[in-house]
């Protein structure tokens, strides 16, 4: 008991200590802490109008198209809301067809067990190359294909399309996870 005392009191020491520091610092004025003037300033560049919020995760979509399971490796996942993602791709991907046509599709989670397969779809375009026998897979409760392999699926329906002009910016909402 008598060690819990100590640490509830040094901690309440603590407390009032930084409160002190901060009521006490010249930049308090201004609304701004107190920063270690010790610290170096770092020099900026300006590299343009670039996305730089990587690394985001890599998923597998799974959708079908013209009746048959198509996947593409998308990099470009975000979310939107508590109830929300969104998935951009370029236009002219095959897949896109088949989400547009099917408005379901399926979101998996890239794990180093199937990380060849993985980046295989993402190398060759479903134009070309039936890529349904990729994946181990079966239809979720909603419909859409899902990778038997993954560690996490978030099966989806299509919302929204905001398209830009060079892509398709799927909103969507979680029917499963």
């Amino acid at each position: 008991m008598k060690k819990i005392l100590i640490a509830i009191f040094v901690l309440a020491a603590l407390a009032v200590g930084g409160v002190a520091f901060f009521m006490t610092s010249p930049q308090k004025e201004k609304g701004v802490p107190a920063i270690n003037q010790n610290v170096e300033k770092t020099m900026k560049k300006n590299i343009g109008n670039r996305v730089s919020l990587y690394p985001t995760p890599l998923v597998v979509v799974g959708t079908y198209v013209d009746g048959k399971v198509n996947w593409i490796l998308v990099g470009h996942v975000g979310i939107v809301g508590h109830d929300r993602i969104m998935l951009s791709l370029s236009k002219s991907h095959y897949t896109n067809k088949g989400i547009k046509e099917n408005g379901i599709l399926s979101v998996n989670i890239v794990s180093e067990n199937f990380l060849r397969q993985a980046d295989y779809v993402g190398s060759v375009s479903g134009f070309n190359t039936d890529k349904s026998r990729v994946f181990a897979f079966h239809a979720g409760e909603n419909g859409a294909p899902i990778i038997d392999a993954s560690p996490l699926v978030m099966e989806c329906r299509i919302e929204d399309n905001y398209e830009t002009e060079r892509f398709d910016n799927f909103i969507c909402s979680i029917a499963n996870t």
